[in-house]
């Protein structure tokens, strides 16, 4: 608990200065966190959006999207998704003990674990394709999570071209997403961070280029 505490009081300080710098939070609520978009509504400022949400940033306009939800045959997961979100459950998990619940989210968690269960590829497949559908419906990108799986690509549709991007992850692949308002760039710093500048990352065989 103390240790949880800890990680949570480094993160809202955080926040709090990134906030103090002038920096825009935006958050996206993903398959680790239940109602947090609803409880940091309005915190430092902050932006916040279950599952997916629209940004602008540099006069473009992005689709931000967690991408747990992106496999339609995945029944299981979206059942218990739906399950533990609903407002039955939710009060039915303010009155349970907080191991019980603790318990339960870390078995939701193991399970939508896509980079655990080898579907990474299967994902940036989904991806992808919503990406390009929403590239034609007038988005310059769309930037997605989940599958933990590094990806930076131009997709093309009919009449115009946009960027399809995956941050990748800080577990396995130590991997970040840079727009300089302009271009976007996958970065890598290292496992143990020995200088202060991070290091370009070349993205995964299944990419097609770097934008």
């Amino acid at each position: 608990k103390d240790l949880a505490n800890g990680h949570s009081n480094k993160a809202l300080a955080a926040f709090h200065e990134l906030k103090q710098s002038g920096m825009k939070l935006v958050f996206i609520e993903g398959n680790h966190e239940f109602r947090i978009a609803e409880a940091m509504r309005g915190a430092f400022g902050m932006e916040t959006h279950v599952g997916e949400g629209e940004v602008r940033i540099g006069g473009k306009r992005i689709l931000l999207c967690h991408g747990d939800l992106a496999d339609p045959k995945d029944y299981g997961y979206r059942f218990l998704h739906w399950a533990l979100r609903n407002p039955i459950t939710a009060a039915a998990a303010s009155l349970a003990p907080p191991s019980l619940a603790l318990a339960v989210a870390r078995l939701a968690s193991d399970q939508s674990r896509a980079y655990k269960s080898g579907r990474g590829e299967r994902l940036t497949v989904l991806f992808r394709e919503k990406a390009k559908r929403a590239i034609a419906d007038g988005f310059d990108a769309a930037i997605f999570g989940h599958s933990h799986w590094p990806v930076l690509e131009t997709v093309e549709v009919p009449g115009r071209s946009g960027t399809f991007a995956n941050c990748g992850d800080w577990v396995e692949h130590f991997t970040y997403l840079r727009f300089d308002g302009n271009v976007f760039t996958l970065e890598k710093v290292d496992p143990v961070p020995k200088r202060t500048e991070p290091s370009k990352v070349s993205t995964p065989p299944d990419s097609r280029s770097s934008i």
